[in-house]
């Protein structure tokens, strides 16, 4: 894709951590995907 020049890393939804789609991302595209960070998560 086009946008693949200028995006290295992409934020999604932490509930959607799957590590196939990761996968496919960085094989596919050379993105990083990664899951944002939730303040609301309990520690």
């Amino acid at each position: 894709p086009e946008i693949k020049s200028w995006i290295d890393t992409v934020l999604y939804d932490s509930a959607c951590d799957s590590q196939p789609l990761k996968d496919k991302f960085r094989d596919q595209l050379g993105i990083a995907l990664k899951a944002s960070l939730n303040p609301r998560r309990k520690k």
